[in-house]
C-alpha cells in the first residue's frame, strides 16, 4: 500500500513562525485568544497499483529535521474514494497543533496506514496570512452577507444580484432589468450569411487508422436435436447347455495305520572347550563360482496385521465384572476393538467392546464353544463335536462352517492358516484361513487342548503325558516333544520364551526353543496364561487369583484375587481380560 504520488495539496496552511500580538482593543473590552494552525492535506492511496477504496485507519505525525516527532494524530479513520482521501491535520478530533511547531525548519509530515509506513515522508512548508484574517469577527454587510467560512455577494455596485428567481442555464450571462441583475440571454443582430467560397484542392489521404478493438464473441448458437436411435438387432441365439452328471458315492475312509513308539532322546552333551586361536594363514585363491543352489522353501512370516494381538482400548475406562450368555465362559479372543467370550454350556459368542464393557450382543452358534481366535478378519471358534466356524465381527453371524475332527480345543492364526488342537485324537489339524480347506494333519502328543505360534514355531501343550510338542508351520513336522509339568493346558510366548501353564502341578513352565529353561510356582490350579508386554498372567481357578510373573526370570510380581473361578485369559493391548468360569462373567483387570 503506498502514495500514487507524493506532492499533496497543502491547502489553507495557517501557520506562524512566533506567536503573533492580539491587535489593541478599547479598556475594558475582552481579549480573544488566536486560533491554534492546522493544515489541510490532501493524498492519494494505492493497493497493488489500484486506487484503494473503504475506510481505513490513517496516523499523521510531524517531524522535525531531526526525525523527532513533534506531533501526533492519534488513529483516524478516513474514507477513500478512487484513491483519494482529505483530512485537516489538527482539527477533525485531532490533538491540536502547537503553533511553535510550525515555526520549525525542515519539517516533514510522516503518515502510517494499516500499520505500513508509507514513504517517503512530505516536506511542509510554512505559508503566512495577514494577521487581520485571524481575528476577523463578526458577519459581513453591504454587498456582502454571511461570514469568513461563508460569503455571499449580494449586489454590484449597490444594485440588487438575483440568480435565486430564475436559476441559470448554460450559456447565459449577467442582464439588467432595469431593477436588478437576473440572468439573461445577451445577443446581437444576426448578420446575413456570405457567399459560398470556391472549393479548395483536395488534400492527400491521412494515414491508416489504428484497426478498433474487435468486438465481442457472438454467443453460441443451439445444438440442433439428436437424431432417433435405431432399432437394437436380435440377439444371437444361445446354444444348448449340456446337463451336469450326479455326481458319485463318496468311497469309504480307509483305516489308520498304528503310529510307531517314538524313541527315547538323549541327554545334550555339555559343549566342548574353545581351542586356542591359531595365527592367520595366507589368503588362498579365489576359486571359481559353484553353480547356484536351489532356492529353499519360503519361511511363514509372522503377519501382525493379520495376528491382531495388540488393538489399543482405552485405558482410563473401569467398569464391573460383566455378565455374559451363560455359566461357564472359557476362552477369549480380542478383535481389536471388542472381547470375544466363548460361553461353552449354552452354545454362543458374546461381544463386549473392550473400551466401554457395553455387551454388544450374543449370538448362537451351533454346539458348545470351547476356544476363540482372530485371523485380522473372522473370529473363529472350536465347537466339542467336531468343528470350526468363523464369524463375522460386525455382525456375529456365521459364515462358514469347517468339520474336524473331534474334540477340537485350542486354536491360533499363524499369518495364513489356522491350527487347531484336538483333544480326543491327539491331532493338531491345519486349516487355510482364507477358504477353510484342510491343509495339513499331524500327530503330536496325548490330549492336546492349549495351542499357541510364537512366530516361528507352533507349540501344543499336551495334557495327559506332561509334554509339549513344537511343530514347523511350514509342513507340520514335530521338531521337538519335551517333558513340562503335569497336566499342561494352556501355553503363551513373551517374543523369546513360551510360557506353559501346567494344572496339575500348579507351576509354569519357560521354555527355549521347545526345551525346559525354568520352572516356578503359582497358585492352585493354574488354568490360562497370557502375555501383556511387561508381564506373566497366570489364572488360578482353584484358590481363585490371578497371579503376574516377571518374563525375565520367573519372579512373582504380584496376586489378584477374586471374580469367580478365573479360567481363560486374554490382552487387549491395555488392560488383562479373565472369564469367571464358575459365575458367568469376565472381569477386566
Amino acid at each position: 500500500m503506498r502514495h500514487a504520488f507524493l506532492s499533496p495539496t497543502l491547502a489553507l496552511l495557517i501557520a506562524s513562525l512566533g506567536p503573533l500580538a492580539p491587535p489593541a482593543h478599547a479598556a475594558g473590552t475582552a481579549t480573544t485568544a488566536a486560533p491554534l494552525p492546522s493544515l489541510a492535506y490532501q493524498g492519494r492511496l494505492l493497493q497493488s497499483g489500484v486506487a484503494a477504496n473503504g475506510s481505513f485507519p490513517f496516523t499523521f505525525s510531524i517531524l522535525d529535521s531531526t526525525g523527532t516527532e513533534q506531533w501526533n494524530s492519534g488513529a483516524q479513520s478516513l474514507a477513500v474514494t478512487d484513491g483519494l482521501y482529505s483530512t485537516v491535520l489538527g482539527s477533525d478530533g485531532m490533538t491540536p497543533i502547537p503553533a511553535s511547531v510550525l515555526g520549525l525548519s525542515g519539517l516533514t509530515l510522516h503518515i502510517t496506514v494499516s500499520g505500513q509506513v508509507l514513504s517517503p515522508d512530505v516536506s511542509i512548508v510554512p505559508a503566512f496570512q495577514a494577521q487581520s484574517a485571524w481575528y476577523l469577527l463578526g458577519s459581513f454587510g453591504g454587498d456582502l452577507s454571511g461570514t469568513q467560512n461563508q460569503t455571499l455577494l449580494m449586489n454590484l455596485q449597490g444594485l440588487p444580484l438575483d440568480l435565486t428567481t430564475t436559476a441559470p442555464t448554460t450559456g447565459q450571462a449577467l442582464v439588467f432589468n432595469g431593477t436588478k441583475w437576473i440572468a439573461g440571454t445577451v445577443g446581437g443582430t444576426v448578420g446575413a450569411t456570405g457567399a459560398t467560397g470556391a472549393t479548395g484542392p483536395q488534400g492527400p489521404a491521412g494515414a491508416t487508422g489504428v484497426q478498433g478493438v474487435a468486438g465481442p464473441t457472438g454467443a453460441t448458437g443451439l445444438t440442433g436435436a439428436t437424431g432417433a436411435t435405431g432399432p437394437q438387432g436380435p440377439a444371437g441365439a444361445t446354444g444348448p447347455t449340456g446337463a451336469i452328471g450326479p455326481q458319485g458315492v463318496a468311497g469309504p475312509t480307509g483305516a489308520t495305520g498304528p503310529t510307531g513308539a517314538q524313541g527315547a532322546i538323549g541327554l545334550q552333551g555339555l559343549p566342548g572347550l574353545t581351542g586356542a586361536t591359531g595365527s592367520q594363514g595366507p589368503a588362498g585363491p579365489t576359486g571359481s563360482t559353484g553353480p547356484t543352489g536351489a532356492q529353499g522353501a519360503a519361511s511363514v512370516a509372522n503377519n501382525p496385521l493379520r495376528l491382531a494381538t495388540l488393538g489399543w482400548a482405552q485405558a482410563n475406562m473401569a467398569f464391573p465384572d460383566i455378565t455374559v450368555g451363560g455359566l461357564q465362559p472359557i476362552g477369549m479372543a480380542f478383535d481389536g476393538t471388542n472381547m470375544w467370550v466363548a460361553n461353552s454350556n449354552n452354545s454362543s459368542v458374546t461381544k463386549i467392546n473392550a473400551s466401554t464393557g457395553v455387551v454388544q450382543g450374543t449370538y448362537g452358534v451351533a454346539a458348545n464353544p470351547n476356544y476363540l481366535s482372530f485371523d485380522g478378519i473372522y473370529i473363529w471358534a472350536t465347537l466339542t463335536p467336531g468343528y470350526v466356524v468363523k464369524l463375522d465381527p460386525a455382525t456375529g453371524t456365521v459364515v462358514s462352517t469347517y468339520a474336524v475332527d473331534p474334540g477340537p480345543e485350542g486354536i491360533v492364526f499363524d499369518g495364513a492358516n489356522m491350527w487347531v488342537a484336538h483333544q480326543s485324537t491327539g491331532y493338531v489339524t491345519k486349516l487355510n484361513a482364507s477358504t477353510g480347506v484342510i491343509v495339513g494333519h499331524y500327530k503330536v502328543g496325548n490330549q492336546p487342548i492349549g495351542i499357541t505360534f510364537d512366530g516361528n514355531y507352533i507349540y501344543t501343550a499336551n495334557f495327559a503325558d506332561g509334554t509339549v510338542t513344537t511343530l514347523s508351520p511350514l509342513n507340520g513336522s514335530v521338531i521337538h516333544t519335551g517333558p513340562v509339568g503335569t497336566n499342561p493346558i494352556a501355553l503363551a510366548s513373551d517374543g523369546v520364551h513360551v510360557w506353559v501353564a501346567n494344572q496339575g502341578s500348579n507351576n509354569v513352565t519357560e521354555l527355549g526353543n521347545g526345551y525346559v529353561v525354568g520352572t516356578f510356582a503359582v497358585g492352585n490350579t493354574p488354568q490360562g496364561i497370557a502375555f501383556d508386554g511387561t508381564s506373566i498372567w497366570v489364572a488360578d481357578t482353584g484358590d481363585n487369583s490371578i497371579w503376574k510373573l516377571s518374563p525375565a526370570d520367573g519372579s512373582f510380581v504380584a496376586n489378584i484375587t477374586g471374580g469367580g473361578g478365573p479360567y481363560g485369559i486374554a490382552f487387549d493391548g491395555t488392560k488383562m481380560w479373565v472369564t469367571n468360569m464358575a459365575v458367568g462373567t469376565v472381569s477386566r483387570r
